[in-house]
């Protein structure tokens, strides 16, 4: 894939499509100290979050699909980030994973299963520079 459809299918995923008027709050406050490893986060509040971006009934299989890979690059962001507690991150991977099984368990046509190697690929070089 050329390096301008990366930039573009990347920038695709910034937002989350749908999310509830009366969630949309709570999800950007869970949103913010995930991204941050606020003091005090639990590793709930990432299942809570994820939850809350995924099962809302009016989500379609596109939209949730998009949320999934929303939700990957914030998790990669979190790993990637040397001034985030080391402990926070090992939380965000353990659940980068789940997201992963999730995205490549929403579509299983050949064109979504390579995408989701190449995210497994991404997830391990980042692991080794890391060295998370």
């Amino acid at each position: 894939m050329p390096n301008h459809q990366l930039l573009k299918a990347h920038n695709f995923f910034q937002e989350p499509v749908k999310i509830p008027v009366k969630l949309k709050v709570l999800h950007q406050i869970l949103e913010h100290n995930i991204r941050s490893g606020s003091r005090g986060s639990r590793p709930e509040l990432i299942r809570e979050w994820r939850l809350i971006s995924l099962n809302h009934h009016d989500l379609s299989n596109k939209d949730k699909h998009r949320n999934l890979f929303y939700q990957y690059y914030l998790l990669l962001d979190v790993i990637s980030d040397e001034l985030v507690d080391d402990v926070w991150r090992y939380y965000c991977l353990e659940e980068i994973y789940e997201c992963l099984e999730d995205l490549s368990q929403a579509c299983p046509c050949h064109n979504n299963q390579q995408h989701v190697m190449s995210l497994y690929k991404e997830l391990h070089i980042t692991r080794e520079y890391m060295k998370v």
